[in-house]
Parts: C-alpha cells; sequence; structure tokens
C-alpha cells in the first residue's frame, strides 16, 4: 500500500488494507455467444456472470448477485440482480431465475461455461471521484459449479506470485 497511501483510501468501513474473496461463475448459450463476440471485438456485447464476494477467512458470502454487464464501444454499465437466498438450482437453470424473481427474459438458455476465483484488494482513489485500483492475487479457474466451497481442483490461471493491476472509473476517463 505504502506511496500510494497519499493517492488512495483503503475500503470504506475498514481500519486496514483487508482482502476479500471474488468467485465468478461465467455462462453464455450453447452457441457460446458471449463469448464469440469478446474474441471477435464486437462493440456492443454482454457478459453474464454470478458473483459470490466474502471477506477472506469468512463462511458467509456478503455479496450474492447475478451481474450483466453491458458494452457498447468505450462505455460500459452493470445491471445488478440480487440472489437473497442461493440455491444450486439457480445455476442450473439462471433463465428461470431472473425471470421469476426480477421479471428478466434471457431468449437462448444459459449454462454455466467458466468459474474464476481470486482474491482481492481495492483501493479507492482520495483525489479523483470514482478511480479505483483492485489488485487481484491468486486467480484460479474452476469448472465444478456446484462446489465452489468444497472443490479441490482448479488451476492458477497466472503464477501464483503475479497480481493483476486493474484501473477501473466509475464516470469519465482523467484528462491525464
Amino acid at each position: 500500500y505504502g506511496v500510494l497511501n497519499k493517492f488512495f483510501e483503503i475500503e470504506k468501513n475498514s481500519e486496514q488494507v483487508k482482502p476479500y474473496e471474488n468467485i465468478n461463475i461465467y455462462f453464455d448459450d450453447k452457441n457460446l455467444k458471449y463469448y464469440n463476440e469478446k474474441k471477435e471485438g464486437v462493440s456492443i456485447r454482454n457478459k453474464i456472470r454470478l458473483r459470490f464476494s466474502r471477506n477472506i477467512g469468512d463462511n458467509e458470502y456478503s455479496r450474492k448477485q447475478i451481474e450483466i454487464k453491458k458494452r457498447r464501444g468505450f462505455d460500459a454499465t452493470k445491471d445488478i440482480y440480487k440472489i437473497e437466498k442461493f440455491e444450486n438450482n439457480i445455476i442450473s437453470n439462471l433463465n428461470n431465475f431472473l425471470f421469476e424473481k426480477h421479471q428478466l427474459l434471457i431468449k437462448n438458455p444459459l449454462f454455466p461455461v467458466s468459474g474464476v476465483r481470486y482474491t482481492r484488494t481495492s483501493l479507492f482513489s482520495k483525489i479523483i471521484p470514482g478511480v479505483r485500483i483492485t489488485f487481484d492475487t491468486s486467480v484460479k479457474c474452476f469448472n465444478d459449479f456446484y462446489n465452489i466451497d468444497k472443490q479441490n481442483l482448479f488451476f492458477y490461471i497466472l503464477p501464483p506470485r503475479n497480481c493483476l493491476l486493474e484501473l477501473k472509473i466509475s464516470r469519465s476517463f482523467p484528462i491525464f
């Protein structure tokens, strides 16, 4: 954290830099529509994922939600659909859950295709509103979507000593 503390602050409601775990399960249709749109660089595309988050060491997830990220050129938005009580049938029938609980209709049946789990530390800018830096470590993929807490088989996407750093901007890019 060192020199960054002049420009960034730790997550709100915390006295120290506190990492948390994110677990994402990505969904697609049988033709891998979302994956192919991303791979081909389609300007208008979506991405659907189930996201769980919890503080490191906690057993309970503090966040359970479905996220639909929509990209239009350089602009991106994220629609969030909360999950009050998680059950595995959400994974096997995401379309029905979205329709029954949130009145959202997705025409093509969705299936879990990829899982990623990682540890994240997040810092917020003290000087530029809406700017955040995230540091992701222990980035692993998995394919047992129904036993995310009990799985023994996962693979590092990045070598364990590496860190994925992202600059996240919720408004417009600063001029610099």
